[in-house]
């Protein structure tokens, strides 16, 4: 709904002077304001000077982070353009959208000839999509608010680095005359707007209590949902809950402050710290791979190498970690990437290593300006760890209105952008690997190590089954033993680039111990709880036939 910011009138510059002041941790935007104010007085002069009218509206952009001031901001601009006698109300929030419009519609007769400043808090969520079922209606109101911005001052904000992008996708960036980018901010801007919110409730942080203050901050800041300086808020209201219900709080006199102690505080719970294995060590257990391995060793080597210079004060060149895996699926290339993220992280490459999964459609957008949008959000998550593009081939389809050459040309950038704090994997069949790598100029430049996984043999694929019934402590008998061989041999003997390698024994594996389990629920004899019987490797051939693809077993199973 329609929203007046309450501004009394007429606005002074004292006013804005003391909003300017009072703004925590943005020195440049406080700059850009005052710069912004400096320029339309200008203009006024100007205009007046010539006795010319008021020119077109002007346009405003503001990014940052959630909750770190954008309205605020925006309310600051809609002052200063009332001062300027480039608005003649107070800002207007266009909230729910769809009825905000219908209503302003409605009321544009009332006020012929008056100009308003409008701010549109939620860009990021209003762009058209043709799989949205309100896609006609967010098409109508982009192209309201197009023919607002010819009337009307318009204030837009998005989450941070999105702006242009998001502004492009529905024609209105080249609009825009202003950008404000806010800042990050500080552990010191948010103690000092902290002890801003408390003070205006008549609280104060005690000494003790700012360490603690802090560490909440910083365990907040590494959740989905930190919304910046509005946790700030939620942490010291919480905390003015906790001294409310503190019996052992001390009783203030007068007008006296209450003091907030460490206690009040609610510290982010610890989770259990659990051993992680050394990922070189867990690298060495896998089955089978052994040119793999020495591969990946020969890469860590390098990074390692490449530390110790620099360390030493040596020339250094710049490490590229991006690779290439190539084989088919079920080969262990998913696990390997994981073990690469760990060991990065602990030679302190890479800030966290993690491992971010994507495929085509996280990349690759519906429409022009979607897929750099995408595959920019996909690198954010990935920096600091392993991006793991499966299938990467099918970026590759020939045909000129496919955009997955968009997304690849934005991989290339962002992988020479952000090299020494992102590793970027490749994955896919080898002949389509190959192809791949040629279609971008760059590419190839960019991949330092092209490592293939073989198929496993026989004898790896019966290892990786018997290492599956060790981890959960189920046992094959002799006999067994035997028919899974057999099974296994007729499995190999036969594939093609399908055969899922280890994802298929671990589909017989999930299907044998279906079969133990429906012999301990019909049979009162049976005693054991853990042993695979060479009837439930037999049943597993009549399940499969004479293949073994993990769809055909009936099982939805994990990468290997």
């Amino acid at each position: 709904m329609s929203q007046k910011l309450a501004v009394a009138l007429p606005v002074t510059q004292a006013d804005i002077t003391k909003e300017l002041d009072s703004l925590i941790g943005m020195e440049g935007v406080k700059e850009q304001l005052r710069l912004i104010s400096q320029t339309l007085e200008a203009m006024k002069t100007h205009n007046q000077r010539h006795g010319l009218k008021h020119g077109r509206p002007l346009h405003f952009l503001i990014e940052g982070a959630p909750g770190g001031g954008k309205k605020r901001v925006a309310a600051l601009l809609g002052k200063i353009l009332q001062l300027h006698g480039l608005a003649t109300s107070p800002m207007d929030l266009a909230e729910r959208e769809m009825e905000w419009l219908d209503a302003w519609l409605h009321s544009q007769g009332e006020a012929p000839g008056s100009r308003s400043s409008i701010y549109f808090g939620s860009v990021n969520r209003l762009l058209p999509n043709e799989e949205r079922r309100n896609f006609p209606a967010m098409c109508y109101f982009w192209h309201q608010v197009e023919q607002i911005m010819l009337e009307h001052n318009v204030i837009f904000s998005v989450d941070q680095g999105h702006g242009q992008t998001l502004l492009q996708d529905v024609g209105l960036m080249a609009g825009v005359h202003f950008t404000l980018k806010l800042p990050t901010y500080t552990d010191q801007d948010y103690l000092k707007y902290a002890r801003k919110y408390a003070a205006k409730r008549r609280f104060k942080l005690a000494p003790e209590a700012i360490p603690v203050f802090n560490d909440v901050i910083r365990g907040a800041s590494q959740e989905a949902d930190f919304a910046s300086m509005r946790t700030v808020e939620s942490v010291i209201e919480q905390a003015m809950f906790a001294s409310y219900a503190d019996p052992t709080s001390q009783l203030v006199k007068g007008k006296e402050y209450t003091t907030l102690r460490a206690g009040h505080f609610k510290c982010p719970s610890q989770p259990p710290v659990v051993a992680e294995a050394n990922p070189l060590e867990e690298l060495q257990t896998l089955i089978g791979l052994t040119e793999v391995k020495t591969r990946i060793q020969e890469l860590l080597a390098l990074v390692h190498l490449e530390k110790q210079r620099k360390a030493a004060g040596l020339p250094v060149n710049p490490i590229c970690t991006h690779m290439a895996f190539v084989g088919a699926p079920g080969t262990g290339k998913t696990t390997v990437a994981r073990i690469v993220a760990r060991a990065l992280r602990d030679m302190g490459f890479l800030t966290k290593g993690h491992l971010v999964e994507v495929s085509r459609e996280e990349l690759v957008g519906q429409y022009v300006g979607h897929t750099a949008k995408k595959t920019a959000d996909v690198i954010r998550r990935a920096k600091g760890g392993v991006l793991f593009i499966d299938e990467a081939y099918s970026l590759n389809r020939q045909h000129e209105s496919d955009f997955g050459h968009e997304a690849v040309a934005t991989l290339v950038k962002q992988m020479e952008d952000n090299r020494d704090n992102l590793t970027v994997i490749f994955s896919g069949y080898v002949h389509e690997m190959e192809q791949f790598l040629t279609m971008n100029p760059g590419l190839k430049s960019r991949i330092q190590f092209e490592i293939e996984f073989p198929d496993y043999t026989v004898d790896e694929l019966l290892a990786i089954f018997h290492k599956l019934c060790q981890d959960e402590a189920y046992e094959l008998s002799l006999e067994a033993d035997r028919e899974l061989r057999f099974l296994l041999q007729k499995l190999h003997q036969t594939r093609d680039r399908t055969f899922a390698n280890g994802r298929t024994v671990r589909s017989l594996f999930e299907r044998a111990k279906c079969a133990l389990a429906t012999r301990v629920w019909t049979s009162s004899h049976e005693q054991s709880l853990t042993l695979i019987q060479p009837s439930d490797i037999q049943a597993l051939r009549t399940q499969i036939g004479s293949r073994a693809e993990p769809g055909r077993i009936g099982f939805r199973v994990a990468s290997a």
